[in-house]
């Protein structure tokens, strides 16, 4: 059968030329062009519509060009810090980089040259864009994360993971392993497809809504609750003998510091109730309602490299619409509605609704914006995404890359798309 699209869930690091190598962060042995430059150039394409999302391997440069996504190169589309898209009836939904509790709730504020703190933190996921996507009303087809939600390898085969990687033994055993913010979303969103990456095994979960909303009815009754899936193996059934134990070494894998503290019991730290529903106003108009997933089916995939599970087809039964790649209409309501809220600032954020009142009034905001867009976009035929790729930054002439590190890094690019991106929505650039 035809592949229609290509999805990869992370660290894809979209280099175009040798300095883009300096914002990026791997240490200097691995610093590669490998063959994304071309597709940039022009001198390749790419032979599928692929989708992709930020890892902790980026350019990360040339990804905060695109906060919003945007075209990396022709026919490869990053969906940004967070966003959902349209394709033949498939809502794609996804958030980029990885969880770290010390920058979650700070601002966007990292900015070209980088520094060593910088160039770690640039690619840190955000309150701001988590509760972007906790807004998001509608079921979701397939939604993207680099990193696993916390807790879901409690949802699949815990042994077997944990035969395979015998250092995650002390991160599930003590609840660490995983992005809490990711598992809030994926319990508010109830996708039917999530895919994630990041800790280079390829593992399967499947999360049934109704059981662990059922445990999380129960759990909530306990002084110290936390949310289990009501058929998952205690892990003490699991130790052995012969079992490495120790510190864990995964730095390859991920940044120290990157795991904090699970609480998945509650919402978003810090941030208000996500699953409040609320009720349309019938004066406003509503885009068609896709129903949640009852169940939501969970594959992570291993590195690209020979001999590794980092591939798999997925066939997925939809009604087909449109041929082409579509802006969402409610996720064009939601950033119209939460630009104000976007900041540069290092500081914490300080802006986000922490009341029931305060989310119901920016729930209420997104379904006015959603008038405005259905005005102004959706009835107008604005909803195919452009081909609007332009080139921002030189493109690689093979320079000696063994001699990148004496040089600086690229400066800022103000990238076209964004900027036209913003003028369809009628909000200021605030980047």
């Amino acid at each position: 059968m035809p592949v229609d699209l290509v999805m990869i869930g992370g660290d894809f690091q979209a280099v175009r030329n040798e300095r883009d190598l300096l914002s990026m962060n791997v240490p200097a042995k691995y610093r590669e062009m490998h063959d994304f430059h071309k597709y940039y150039s022009g001198e390749s394409t790419a032979p599928y519509l692929t989708i992709i999302i930020g890892g902790n391997h980026e350019s990360s440069g040339y990804m905060q060009e695109l906060y919003y996504g945007g075209w990396l190169a022709p026919n490869i589309y990053y969906l940004g810090a967070a966003g959902v898209v349209n394709y033949k009836g498939l809502r794609i939904g996804g958030i980029s980089g990885i969880y770290n509790q010390r920058s979650y709730k700070t601002g966007h504020h990292e900015r070209l040259p980088y520094d060593n703190s910088t160039i770690r933190s640039v690619y840190h996921v955000r309150a701001h864009d988590v509760m972007k996507a906790s807004l998001i009303d509608n079921g979701i087809d397939i939604f993207m994360s680099h990193d696993w939600p916390a807790g879901i390898e409690h949802f699949g085969n815990t042994k077997k993971l944990l035969d395979q990687k015998k250092h995650f033994r002390i991160d599930v055993k003590n609840g660490t392993l995983g992005s809490p913010p990711a598992m809030e979303l994926l319990k508010r969103l109830k996708p039917a497809q999530w895919l994630s990456a990041h800790l280079h095994c390829k593992f399967v979960a499947t999360v049934d809504h109704e059981k662990l909303e059922a445990a999380n009815g129960a759990t909530k009754q306990r002084s110290s609750p936390e949310i289990k899936n009501p058929d998952e193996i205690v892990l003490d059934e699991l130790e052995d003998t012969n079992h490495e134990t120790g510190e864990i070494d995964i730095s390859e894998d991920i940044d120290s510091g990157e795991t904090g503290e699970i609480d998945i019991s509650e919402d978003v730290k810090g941030e208000t109730d996500i699953d409040a529903n609320t009720t349309h106003d019938e004066a406003t108009p509503v885009i068609a309602k896709k129903p949640l997933a009852k169940k939501t089916d969970f594959l992570a995939l291993d590195k690209c490299l020979p001999k590794r599970q980092f591939i798999e087809r997925l066939d997925i039964d939809h009604e087909p619409t449109s041929d082409g790649l579509q802006y969402d209409p409610e996720w064009l309501s939601i950033v119209r509605c939460t630009n104000h809220l976007f900041t540069r600032s290092h500081a914490l954020h300080q802006a986000h609704p922490r009341t029931l009142d305060e989310l119901q009034a920016l729930r209420k905001m997104v379904k006015d914006d959603y008038a405005w867009v259905k005005e102004n976009i959706v009835d107008k035929g604005k909803l195919d995404i452009p081909n609007n790729f332009v080139q921002t930054a030189p493109v690689y002439t093979g320079a000696d890359i063994h001699n990148v590190s004496q040089q600086k890094q690229l400066p800022k690019y103000k990238n076209p798309q964004t900027e036209q991106f913003l003028r369809m929505l009628d909000v200021p650039n605030k980047l």
